[in-house]
This record gives structure tokens, C-alpha cells and sequence, in this order.
């Protein structure tokens, strides 16, 4: 799913108007009673619903909404913001008038008209300002957004929160001045602004609420964003033949694990096996060899100190379809030994994480080296190493277009919607995942499953793709059974099973 800034959101609806043909009116209606349904299947009929509307076609929609929840005789009352006397669009003045035929709109010229009655199952829908604002909130407008972050009631907005842009990454001193929702339902697509860490208080969780724009519009229009979603994951995953055997999906090489470190051999190499791969050896010192061998029993294991017999391997190279570096190996030199000898012989991508991505970061001559389309999965931290200290997510970002396109290679910048960087400058963003995968080895149990899908002849994006796909969604099932606080790296590959199954449930149908 491509992701759209907020100019290309506008003419995304003029498309759609113009070559299906449906009126503005309509189009507004339907996505009104979308939002409506949702609103009322996720928070009942017994809450006392706000609806906060502003002037334009964001608060069309709260209006229409408020029209289908008195209809409904659900108890609702509706605060119409427009002190100067704006002109209205013609969708919001007809919804204006078909509402006031029904119930009392309060018309809000000062701060002391917005005074709802909030009580204890009170919910405020805030469709005061859409995603046509270019300017920070201001007098009454900004009066009322505070009003409502102040009130006890939950708040659900309208596409975007009230002040916020769809392309924007919000500072401390903007908070105040926007919407924080609870929750936000988009309209047809996320918007940008959703995957930034700094907007997370003013977005709240939100989902997407499909209308039905015209598709061939995302065909023809140019975007470097996207959204990583099932339909995605549909059109790459790969259902096996009854006749495939463990040579059919490849052989895997994890370099991994030191002493006290080898819980992250024996994850990633767990994940591998897990995710797909026909065979895995795990490269682990002398110290981890009974180690790997006794935690996980399904894994070959080449022994030696960290360059000892790096040579054989080294020699074996194109015996393994994809191999990973970095999980737990340390910084020692003979370890930025192994990694530059391994970078100069391949001749395939090649998987890096963790320590080797520090040691990148301390010896910069070593991304010279680095395979075309070879896979960097860093944190934030390990990111900024490599790439210098970021002041917001947006130069981030931009950095990590940067990195990709100069090296040829994809970034998989982990994070609560990890983030692919391609080497043709393109960004896709994760919809999977929550908060308790924030948790020690999780990023090892990432590397394990790209590396896995490498071995199986997925090509470097499409193992970025499915694997921060398939990782999340294995996080989320997990949490089924776990709470955010409990929930551990093992849980997510015990959950790995399930989340390919449910890949392969949506795959054939």
C-alpha cells in the first residue's frame, strides 16, 4: 500500500469523485457511516457521544456521524466551531442543515459555549480540523483542542488529530496544541505522520477505515512510502510444493554468540529454523558449542574461537545460500577480522546485526565492502552510530534513505513500525508488532528470520518485508497468552508457527 502526503490525499479524492463517478457528497456520506460503524461496534451504544466539528470537510464527516448515531437514538451532542463565519463546503453545509433538523447543534463563538456534558461513559469524536490545516491551531480553535485533552472522556478522531499534519513530526513545545487522541481512525490510508515515536501522544493506536477510493489512482501516482500489509505479504509469500525437502530451502550460516552471549546464537539460529531454512549452522566459539547444541539440537555447529576456523568457513562460503553476522560476537580485533574477511569473500547479501554493526560503526571502511543488497537490521542507537546523532525521526529517516541508496543496500531500522530502507530510496513501514517486543534477544530472532528467508530464495526486499512482517505478527499472537511486561523473545518464535499459518490462510484465499 503506497502512503500519501496530505496535497496527494486531496487529489486521491477528486480522482476518485471524478472517474467513478460518485458525488462529494456521497463520498462524505460513505465514509461517514464507515467511521460510524466502527465507532459503534469498538465503543457501544450506551456511551454519551461528543462530536466537536470545525468548518471544513472534517467536520462534514462529524456531523454526518452524528446524524447516524441519533438515528440510531444514541445520545449525542454535536459543537460546531466556526467563529468567523467561514464558508462552508456544500457536503458540510447539507449535513449542517440535515442535522439541525433532527437535534440541537451548539453554535461555539466563545470558549464558554463549548461546555459538554461529560460524564462518566463519555466519548468526544473530534472533527475539528482535518487534514487540511497549514498552521498551528490558534485562539478559539486551540482553546477547545486544550478543553478536550483536558476532559476525562476518551477521544476518537476523525482521520488525523486536530492540529496535527499529515507529514509532520511534532516537538515537545507543539503537543499543547494538538489534538491527543485515544484513538484515530484514517480514512482510506495512514497517514506518515502516524509512524513517528514523537507523535504517539497525539495519534494515540489508530487503524484504517477503507471507502473504497479508485484504485488505479495509487497505481499511477508516485510515492517513495509504504505500508507493509497483508495483501502485501500475500503477493510474497512462497507456499511450498508436497515435494520440497530440506534442500529446497537452503542453508543458512549464523555467526553468532560469545561468552555469556549465547543466547543470541541460540536465538537466531532457533528463528532461522523456525522461519523456513532446510538446514542451519551456527559459527560459535569453543565456550558456546555444548551451548548451541543442547538448546537447540536441530542446528549443526562449526566450533572454534572467533577466528580459528574462519577460514573453513570462509572457504565454504558458497555452500550456504545467506549467512548473518553479529548476534553477540562482540568487538574483539579478531572479530572485526572475521567480519571484514566474510564482507571481502561474499559475494551474496549478507546479514548484519548487533556487534557487527558496532564494529561497522568503528571501522567505517568496512561499509565499503559491504555486498549489494546486503541486509542492516540496527536499533536506533546502532543506526546513529554508523550514521552520526539524529535530532528527530524525520532525519532519521532521511538518513537511512541516504545509507541505503550509497551502499546499495537495505536498513531495516527496528523500531514499534520498523522501517525498510531500500536502495532505490523507497521507505515501507511495518503494521505489525506491539510494545512487549521491546524486550532483550527480539532483535536476534529478527536476524534469524531474515537470514532464513535469504536461504529460501527471497530476494533481499522480500525478506526484509516478510520477516518484520512475520516477526510482529508472531509478537502480536504472542501476546495473546503474555502482557506487554511478560512477554519474552522466545515467545515470539514459539509464535512463529501461527504466523506464517495465518500467512498461508490469507495467501490462498
Amino acid at each position: 500500500m503506497k502512503l500519501f502526503t496530505g496535497k496527494q490525499i486531496k487529489e486521491y479524492d477528486q480522482y476518485t469523485i471524478r472517474e467513478t463517478p460518485i458525488t462529494s457528497y456521497d463520498l462524505m456520506e460513505k465514509a461517514s457511516r464507515s467511521l460510524s460503524f466502527e465507532i459503534l461496534k469498538n465503543c457501544g451504544t450506551e456511551s454519551n457521544y461528543i462530536v466537536v466539528c470545525g468548518y471544513g470537510n472534517n467536520g462534514g464527516d462529524g456531523l454526518a456521524i452524528a446524524r447516524m448515531l441519533h438515528t440510531r437514538k444514541i445520545k449525542v451532542q454535536v459543537f460546531l466551531c466556526n467563529p468567523g463565519g467561514i464558508l462552508m463546503s456544500p457536503e458540510t453545509k447539507k449535513n449542517l442543515e440535515l442535522l439541525e433538523d433532527l437535534i440541537s447543534v451548539c453554535q461555539v463563538n466563545a470558549v464558554e459555549d463549548f461546555n459538554p456534558d461529560i460524564v462518566e461513559r463519555s466519548i468526544i469524536i473530534d472533527a475539528l480540523l482535518g487534514s487540511g490545516t497549514n498552521r498551528r491551531p490558534q485562539g478559539l480553535y486551540l482553546e477547545i483542542i486544550r478543553r478536550m485533552n483536558n476532559s476525562k472522556a476518551k477521544i476518537i478522531s476523525v482521520d488525523l488529530p486536530s492540529g496535527l499534519k499529515t507529514e509532520e513530526i511534532l516537538c515537545s513545545t507543539d503537543m499543547d496544541m494538538v489534538v491527543h487522541s485515544d484513538f484515530t481512525y484514517a480514512i482510506e490510508q495512514a497517514k506518515l505522520s502516524f509512524f513517528y515515536p514523537e507523535n504517539e501522544k497525539a495519534v494515540g493506536e489508530w487503524s484504517v477505515i477503507k471507502i473504497g477510493l479508485h484504485p488505479q489512482f495509487s497505481k499511477i501516482t508516485e510515492s517513495p512510502y509504504y505500508l507493509i500489509d497483508a495483501e502485501e505479504i500475500k503477493n510474497i509469500y512462497k507456499p511450498r510444493s508436497k515435494f520440497s525437502h530440506k534442500g529446497t530451502f537452503g542453508h543458512c550460516l549464523i555467526i553468532a554468540g560469545s561468552k555469556g552471549k549465547m543466547g543470541a546464537a541460540s536465538l537466531a539460529s532457533k528463528a532461522a529454523l523456525r522461519s523456513g531454512a532446510g538446514l542451519v549452522t551456527a559459527f560459535v566459539p569453543n565456550v558456546g558449542i555444548d551451548i548451541i547444541q543442547s538448546t537447540v539440537p536441530e542446528v549443526m555447529a562449526m566450533e572454534g574461537g572467533p577466528h580459528e576456523n574462519i577460514s573453513e568457513a570462509v572457504d565454504r562460503i558458497e555452500d550456504f545460500e545467506a549467512i548473518c553476522i553479529g548476534p553477540g560476537i562482540g568487538k574483539k580485533q579478531a572479530t572485526k577480522e572475521v567480519l571484514e574477511r566474510l564482507l571481502k569473500s561474499s559475494k551474496r547479501p549478507v546479514v548484519l546485526d548487533a556487534d557487527a554493526l558496532n564494529l561497522l560503526a568503528e571501522h567505517k571502511n568496512l561499509l565499503n565492502f559491504l555486498p549489494k543488497e546486503s541486509i542492516l537490521t540496527p536499533h536506533l542507537k546502532e543506526f546513529d552510530r554508523i550514521c552520526g546523532e539524529h535530532s528527530d525521526s524525520f532525519s532519521r529517516q532521511e538518513g537511512q534513505q541516504k545509507f541505503a541508496k550509497k551502499f546499495g543496500v537495505y536498513v531495516i531500522l527496528k523500531g514499534a513500525h520498523s522501517c525498510i530502507a531500500s536502495p532505490d530510496g523507497s521507505l515501507w513501514f511495518n503494521a505489525t508488532g506491539n510494545p512487549g517486543m521491546a524486550t532483550a534477544g527480539s532483535g536476534d530472532v529478527l536476524t534469524g528470520i531474515v537470514c532464513s528467508l535469504l536461504s529460501q530464495g527471497y530476494t533481499s526486499q522480500e525478506a526484509c518485508k516478510l520477516s518484520v512482517y512475520v516477526h510482529g505478527l508472531a509478537g502480536d499472537l504472542a501476546l495473546r497468552n503474555q502482557s506487554t511486561e511478560s512477554l519474552c523473545a522466545g515467545d515470539i518464535i514459539d509464535s512463529l508457527g501461527l504466523a506464517f499459518k495465518q500467512i498461508q490462510h490469507f495467501s490462498s484465499h
